[in-house]
């Protein structure tokens, strides 16, 4: 997504300068550099820390931070800060032949271990492909889960301050129906992207026996939900 920055005259300049030498192939080159150069001075988890605190969904922060989702939240939590994730009350889900879950849910029921048993009830944008990827590598069993392309995902970016991969999944929940969203706070966005119906992810735990999640919950940072 481009971005167009105003730069004073003396540093247009010296942009100029660095392409005439050599040193750089073009003007976006160097601000590229810059940039790069300039967050290796910063401690990114901080700035995500700091996205979140000021009501950013948990994914973007994650996102920003660049680090990954067990580092980001021990950080989180080492700082004072609990992250929202799920729900302390788990209803039945709704009778459905497909749901659509937000990044935050397939990082968490990853986890859980029961992505594996819900993956024919899934299906999901292909923006988060290389996200259940990781997961797959991560808990060693192969997700046979349909990925769909959805159109008009950028304009959603913006609108809703969520990250692609979010507004992916808001678009695909908007065509399907209904959002199983592990992140409240990209439930309470959904709205705005036609959604007609969100759930807490800990719902589809009910298509689930209980012996198969329950123990992990004692291991990660998440409430565990009642299902009475």
């Amino acid at each position: 997504m481009p971005t167009c920055v105003e730069v004073g005259e003396y540093f247009d300049e010296i942009m100029d300068a660095l392409v005439e030498s050599g040193i750089y192939s073009s003007k976006a080159e160097v601000v590229r550099d810059a940039l790069r150069r300039l967050l290796e001075t910063i401690d990114m988890r901080l700035v995500g820390l700091r996205a979140y605190q000021r009501g950013s969904t948990l994914w973007r922060a994650l996102r920003i931070s660049g680090v990954g989702f067990e580092e980001f939240l021990s950080f989180m939590l080492a700082s004072g800060v609990a992250p929202e994730i799920g729900c302390r009350e788990a209803p039945a889900p709704p009778p459905t032949s497909l749901y659509v879950i937000d990044p935050i849910g397939v990082e968490v029921l990853g986890r859980l271990g029961v992505l594996e048993h819900l993956s024919s009830r899934l299906v999901l944008p292909v923006e988060l492909e290389p996200i259940v990827r990781r997961v797959e590598a991560l808990i060693g069993v192969h997700l046979d889960v349909r990925f769909e392309r959805i159109a008009g995902v950028r304009s959603l970016v913006r609108k809703l301050g969520v990250t692609l991969e979010e507004a992916a999944v808001l678009a695909l929940a908007a065509k399907h129906g209904i959002l199983a969203a592990c992140d409240p706070r990209l439930g309470a966005r959904s709205g705005g992207a036609g959604v007609k119906r969100v759930v807490c992810c800990y719902a589809l735990l009910r298509l689930v026996d209980e012996s198969v999640w329950r123990p992990r919950f004692e291991l990660l940072p998440f409430p565990v939900p009642r299902m009475g």
